[in-house]
């Protein structure tokens, strides 16, 4: 009788723990108009936020995970993805900086994330990639596709989505069932997350070229060839397409046929993302150097030095810049002036 008692206790023990683990967002407002759905925010990868808000200079919380944390966060509501190298994707409050729950991905290691409704999007690269489609409102996996690596973010659009691999190739799958629809294949590796407008997808490759993809089929509408490699993810205002090279360029294209409008060059390879607003573009490089660029003219208009080569992509937000430099400190300047506002070790 102990015996079937112990048993039965262990039952409930591990059905409570599963349980406090299985996360749903029932209660969360998952078309909220501050959502951070993607990497760079929006399909167009802008990384804009045009409203002001109140300026803060000091730690609000900080939490420790069970591991290093290489993929970008998304948010919608009150609560932060967040995927960990320790296999791990964790939701957490963004107001208090509490775990509210956490879903193993085993052998996978997260790498970008995207929602769309109550869809969470998790591509993972390393040896084990592939992408899950997690369901938010019920707390358990719609469906998971074996692919190669991958260090791209996915994009969803209409009833695909859209993912980048090491391999070269960028598939279209269908998004309620991880289905291929067609695939796209080059030499080089896609570390660029693709960008889209009015049918059209746009990404580079570490090989140096840059594509304009026909949704529908995956068919070459133009393609532009930079000096190096591409590893920046582009960001489209109207009819222009900016992104940087490692070879130390950044490029504004027509997005409707390819042609150069202007190149803007940096003492560095360019790894960063640009943010884009009405007139500007914001882009970091290995030079240490955050730049400022005139959308219209490709003139420098400032330049923040950090002396210390900047990776991450900046974010405007109304008329603060953010940004991280590999000195190991995050940035707040003056989007018109690029004086320092703050810094954080």
């Amino acid at each position: 009788m102990k015996k079937i008692l112990f048993i039965f206790g262990g039952l409930i023990f591990c059905l409570l723990l599963f349980c406090a683990h299985r996360f749903t967002l029932k209660d969360v407002d998952l078309i909220s108009d501050s959502a951070w759905r993607s990497f760079r925010g929006d399909l167009k990868n802008s990384g804009y936020v045009p409203k002001n808000t109140p300026s803060l200079d000091r730690l609000l919380w900080k939490l420790d995970l069970d591991g290093k944390i290489k993929s970008t966060p998304v948010i919608t509501g009150d609560v932060i993805f967040i995927g960990g190298l320790n296999k791990k994707l964790y939701f957490v409050d963004t107001q208090a900086g509490e775990i509210l729950g956490d879903f193993s991905l085993k052998k996978k290691y997260p790498s970008f994330l995207f929602i769309q409704n109550s869809s969470l999007y998790i591509n993972c690269e390393g040896e084990n990639g592939g992408i899950f489609c997690y369901d938010l409102k019920k707390g358990k996996l719609k469906w998971q596709k074996e692919l190669e690596s991958s260090r791209s973010s996915p994009v969803v659009i209409g009833d695909k989505i859209f993912l980048g691999t090491e391999s070269g190739k960028l598939y279209a799958l269908k998004k309620n069932e991880g289905e291929p629809i067609w695939q796209f294949k080059k030499d080089g590796k896609i570390l660029s997350s693709p960008a889209y407008s009015e049918g059209l997808l746009f990404l580079g490759l570490n090989n140096g070229c840059f594509y304009a993809l026909v949704e529908k089929t995956g068919g070459i509408r133009w393609e532009f060839e930079a000096q190096d490699g591409i590893v920046s993810s582009p960001a489209i205002n109207n009819d222009k397409i900016l992104f940087g090279s490692l070879d130390g360029m950044v490029y504004c294209l027509n997005k409707n046929n390819g042609e150069l409008i202007w190149n803007f060059k940096t003492s560095g390879s360019v790894y960063s993302s640009p943010a884009v607003t009405e007139s500007s573009v914001f882009i970091g490089s290995n030079d240490g150097f955050l730049y400022r660029i005139d959308l219209l003219s490709g003139e420098l208009r400032w330049r923040f030095e950090t002396f210390s080569p900047i990776h991450s992509s900046p974010l405007v937000v109304g008329d603060k810049v953010f940004f991280g430099s590999l000195d190991g400190k995050f940035y707040m300047v003056d989007r018109w002036t690029g004086k320092l506002k703050w810094k954080f070790q």
